[in-house]
């Protein structure tokens, strides 16, 4: 049976086995990226399949090679857009907790496999947006992974918010040398002006060329995505990993990564 499209086909959901049902993000154009008329689906679908005991587990995914860049925030000032898409959950009238992890590391991740895929595109030197002093969290997927069971399983979680990372803060011009490290390769890193990027980026989109970083992730990436060191081993009890040494798996290709780890 073909997947039934929601909001406008960017949201599939189908049932690839007993009790379960699957929602599939596929906005390819953006990256999958969320965006109101996705997560008004989401909100209308998720109700709908906690009904009886015919569907006992939904799974959300997205097409392709990339789950989600996140929220489309090409209309969302760069000031408000987190508060927005926050407001979206609180005001859904289901019992909600929100884990905003700061950038994910892991097999098949998206944004440091993006770096490493900039640095292959350039040969001799890889930009970074701006002066690559923006501040950052990472926080490998296993660990998100795992606090995500462990609020599922505890009922005080209900109701926070709860800001996800690494035990370190990292700029971007530090995690870009963490990535040619892992590569094994030398590159002079140059700051870049983000319109500069942005400008690049956007025509490799209108002509539906692969190119390694969206427009909305460039302004993300201006912004600092931090939050306190010591959240996961007071809230969640274990002291999640470092990333120093960590990203191997980006010598492989993505798909090749998952595979490899599974």
């Amino acid at each position: 049976m073909s997947p039934e499209p929601l909001a406008g086909g960017k949201l599939l959901l189908d049932h690839p086995a007993e009790a379960v049902a699957r929602l599939t993000i596929s906005n390819p154009e953006k990256r999958n990226a969320l965006d109101h008329d996705i997560l008004d689906a989401l909100a209308e679908a998720l109700p709908a399949l906690d009904r009886g005991i015919d569907v006992r587990c939904v799974l959300i995914t997205g097409s392709g090679e990339v789950f989600s860049a996140g929220y489309d925030i090409g209309g969302i000032s760069d000031e408000t857009f987190s508060e927005e898409a926050e407001a979206l959950v609180r005001d859904s009238g289901l019992d909600w907790t929100i884990l905003k992890p700061s950038l994910q590391f892991g097999e098949g991740d998206g944004f440091f496999n993006i770096v490493a895929g900039l640095v292959r595109l350039s040969p001799g030197v890889v930009p970074v947006p701006g002066d690559g002093s923006s501040r950052f969290q990472p926080i490998h997927t296993g660990d998100v992974a795992a606090v995500a069971v462990r609020a599922l399983a505890d009922p005080t979680t209900v109701g926070e918010a709860f800001e996800l990372g690494g035990p370190r803060y990292w700029t971007y011009r530090e995690i870009t040398r963490e990535v040619l490290t892992a590569l094994g390769k030398r590159r002079l890193i140059v700051p870049m002006p983000v319109v500069l990027i942005r400008l690049v980026a956007g025509a490799a989109e209108l002509v539906h060329l692969a190119f390694p970083v969206a427009t909305d992730q460039l302004r993300q990436l201006r912004l600092d995505n931090i939050g306190p060191l010591d959240v996961i081993p007071t809230r969640f009890g274990f002291q999640p990993r470092p990333m120093e040494g960590a990203l191997g798996y980006l010598r492989a290709k993505p798909r090749d990564q998952v595979v490899a780890a599974t």
